[in-house]
This record gives C-alpha cells, structure tokens and sequence, in this order.
C-alpha cells in the first residue's frame, strides 16, 4: 500500500447529549470543536468526526473509540448523580467501570 493512502473508518456511536459528548472529548486531552449536529477533534492520525450515530476517523486512531464510550457513560453517571445529589444521593464506585447510586441513611 502507498504511504500516502489514508484508510478511515466509520464506528456506530449513538451519542444523543452533545455537551456530555464535548466533556468526554475534552477530559481524553483533546479539543472538540462543534458545528450543528457534529463534534469534532484532532487525535494522533487525523480528525475525528461524530455525527449522526457514527464516528468517523483514521483506522489507527480506533482506540479512541472505547475511551470515548466510556467516558461518555461515565460523564452521563455523573451528570445523573449529580441531579440527585440534593436529594440525599451519592455516587459509588464499586470498581473500575462500575457505580452505584446509594441513598445517604
């Protein structure tokens, strides 16, 4: 293959909240730029472009991906436990991908 061919990739990704989205781009280190539906950043190998269910995106920054459907589950969790918060709930981690939202006796 020449070197100067460029193989992208595009990944199912249904992210429905776009702020939530922008706040698991920027905690990964990188700067999300949004225009309408879309959000957009730069990885190691080129842009990344989320929109309409979909990430688009160089095939050697694939592991981008699963960091970001992480974060993105885990932003939501926060943002969740947040909500409760003055109602008497916190939020436990019970291990590295796991949480509980425990009400406060």
């Amino acid at each position: 293959m020449p070197c100067y061919t460029v193989n992208r990739t595009s990944v199912e990704f249904k992210a429905e909240n776009h702020e939530l989205l922008e706040d698991a781009v920027r905690s990964l280190g990188y700067a999300p730029m949004r225009t309408g539906e879309s959000v957009t950043f730069y990885a190691e190998n080129g842009p990344v472009t989320i929109s309409g269910g979909k990430i688009s995106l160089d095939e050697r920054d694939r592991k981008v991906v699963n960091k970001l459907k992480r974060e993105y589950a885990h932003k939501g969790v926060e943002k969740l436990a947040a909500k409760y918060k003055p109602y008497g709930w916190v939020l436990k981690k019970t291990s590295a991908s796991k949480y509980e939202l425990v009400k406060r006796g």
